[in-house]
C-alpha cells in the first residue's frame, strides 16, 4: 500500500509545520511522499519542508483555493493508492495515527476515512482547550481517498 500526504501551506512556521513533519516521520507507517503546495510563503516554510525531504510545489498566493489546491496535489500525484490531506497546523498524536487511519481500508466497503485534528498553534499560542463540538465544527484534519484516478474527479475537500 502506497500513500502520499498532501499539505497546503502558507507561512506555516508559526503554525508548527516542523512539528507536524517530525510527527509524520515518527509514524509506524510513512508516506512514499510528502507533497507541500505552498502559496508563496514569506517565512522559511519552504526551507523547513525541504529539510524534511518534502516535494514542494509553489503557487501564487492569489491562486490558492482550498479545494482546487488539494485537487492539484491529487492531479500531480496519481501513482499512489491513497492520499492523506492534512492542514499545516495539526500535530499527529502518537506514532500509529496514520496506521490506524489507513487500517480502515482493510474493509472493502470503506472508501473514505477521516480523523478530527486539533490545531497545534491553538495550544501553543493560547493554551485554551477545544471542546469536541468546536473541533468538529472547525475542520476534519485528515481525509484519505482511495482510487485516486477515479475518486479525484469526485471529491474535493474544503476547510
Amino acid at each position: 500500500m502506497s500513500f502520499i500526504i498532501i499539505i497546503p501551506t502558507y507561512n506555516a512556521v508559526s503554525a508548527g509545520i516542523e512539528r507536524l513533519l517530525i510527527s509524520i516521520k515518527e509514524q509506524s507507517v510513512v508516506p512514499a511522499k510528502i507533497c507541500i503546495i505552498d502559496s508563496s510563503s514569506t517565512d522559511c516554510t519552504v526551507e523547513i519542508c525541504r529539510k524534511y525531504g518534502c516535494d514542494i510545489d509553489i503557487i501564487d498566493k492569489s491562486s490558492f483555493n482550498h479545494g482546487l489546491t488539494r485537487q492539484m496535489g491529487i492531479d500531480n500525484n496519481k501513482n499512489y493508492d491513497y492520499a492523506v490531506f492534512m492542514t499545516q497546523d495539526i500535530l499527529l498524536k502518537g506514532s500509529n495515527t496514520l496506521e490506524t487511519l489507513l487500517s480502515s481500508f482493510n474493509h472493502e466497503d470503506v472508501s473514505i476515512a477521516y480523523s478530527i485534528a486539533k490545531p497545534f498553534a491553538m495550544y501553543l499560542l493560547s493554551g485554551y482547550s477545544i471542546t469536541v463540538q468546536e473541533n468538529i465544527a472547525m475542520f476534519i484534519g485528515m481525509v484519505i481517498f482511495t482510487g485516486l484516478n477515479y475518486l479525484s474527479q469526485r471529491f474535493i475537500v474544503f476547510r
